[in-house]
C-alpha cells in the first residue's frame, strides 16, 4: 500500500488514464544569520539550495550535512537526522552556540592573542613604539602606548618574555550580534619586569608582574573583518590549566624575550 504521507495519487478518478503516485515535495527551511551562508548535502549529493530553502526531496529520513560559512566565525560542519516523511523541517542554526564549541574558532581566537603579544614585544624592541601593534582594538593600542610612555620616564630596563598560552574552552562566551565580543579564561607564562631608576645611595627596585591568569576579551571588527583584543585583565583568581577539563594550547617554538634599556634605547633577544 502506498504511503499517503509520501505520495499523492494523480488521475485517480479518470478511468481513461492510469493512476500515478507522485511524491509530495519536501523541503528543509534554513534559518541562518545574514552573515552566514550554508550548503546542504545528502550523502555525497549536494542539495539544491535557493532562498534559504533546500529541496524538493522525497519524503524520507535523511542524514544531512550542513556546511556553514560565517564572515564572523569562520567555517563549520554539522550533521543532523531530518525526518521529512510527513512534513517539512526547519534547520535553525545558532551561530554562537555552534562556533563556541568549534576547535577552529577557538584556535583562531587564541592565535590572535599570541599575535598581540608577539607584536607587543616588537613594539618594546622598537623603542616602546606600538603603532604597528597587531590584532588589537585601537583603544587597546592607545592605552598600551600611554602606559609604556608613562613607564619610560621611570624605567631603566623593561623586559618581557613568554612562550605558552592556554585557553579554558569551557569559559568561552559570545555576546552581541553585528560586532560580537568573546571572553575566556587564559593562562600564560608571560612575565613583565621593570627596573626603576634609582639614586646612587638607594637599592635598585624592580616591578614585576607574576600573574599568569587573565580574562581575555576580543571584539569582532566589521571593517577589518577580524577579532581584535579589547582587553587582557590579570585581575582575576589563580587557576591551574591542569584542572581545566577542556582547553586549547599554543606554544611558540622558543621563548620570545625582549629587553628595552634606557641608555641604549632598545636591545632584543627574539
Amino acid at each position: 500500500m502506498t504511503n499517503s504521507k509520501i505520495f499523492t495519487p494523480k488521475n485517480q478518478d479518470d478511468w481513461m488514464k492510469p493512476t500515478q503516485f507522485l511524491p509530495y515535495p519536501r523541503y528543509v527551511d534554513l534559518e541562518i544569520a545574514d552573515t552566514t551562508t550554508a550548503t546542504l548535502s545528502v550523502g555525497s549529493h549536494l542539495v539544491e539550495n535557493k532562498n534559504e530553502k533546500a529541496g524538493p526531496l522525497i519524503g524520507a529520513n535523511y542524514e544531512i550535512s550542513y556546511g556553514i560559512s560565517s564572515s564572523i566565525y569562520g567555517k563549520s560542519e554539522e550533521k543532523h537526522k531530518e525526518n521529512l516523511i510527513s512534513e517539512n523541517q526547519t534547520f535553525d542554526f545558532d551561530e554562537q552556540q555552534s562556533f563556541v564549541q568549534s576547535k577552529d574558532f577557538q584556535e583562531q581566537l587564541l592565535k590572535q592573542v599570541v599575535s598581540y603579544y608577539v607584536s607587543m614585544n616588537q613594539g618594546i624592541q622598537n623603542d616602546l613604539n606600538f603603532e604597528n601593534l597587531d590584532a588589537a582594538h585601537k583603544d587597546t593600542q592607545a592605552l598600551l602606548q600611554y602606559t609604556f610612555d608613562e613607564l619610560r620616564s621611570y624605567a631603566e630596563t623593561i623586559e618581557q618574555s613568554f612562550q605558552e598560552f592556554i585557553m579554558n574552552t569551557e569559559s568561552l562566551k559570545v555576546e552581541g550580534s553585528d560586532e560580537p565580543t568573546v571572553t575566556f579564561d587564559l593562562y600564560t607564562d608571560n612575565t613583565l619586569s621593570v627596573d626603576l631608576k634609582t639614586e646612587e645611595d638607594k637599592q635598585e627596585e624592580t616591578l614585576s608582574n607574576s600573574s599568569h591568569n587573565a580574562i581575555v576579551t576580543l571584539q569582532f571588527d566589521e571593517d577589518m573583518e577580524e577579532w581584535l583584543v579589547q582587553s587582557i585583565d590579570f585581575e582575576t583568581y589563580a587557576q591551574e590549566p591542569n584542572d581545566w577539563q577542556q582547553n586549547r594550547k599554543f606554544q611558540l617554538s622558543e621563548v620570545n624575550k625582549v629587553t628595552w634599556q634606557e641608555k641604549k634605547g632598545k636591545q632584543a633577544d627574539l
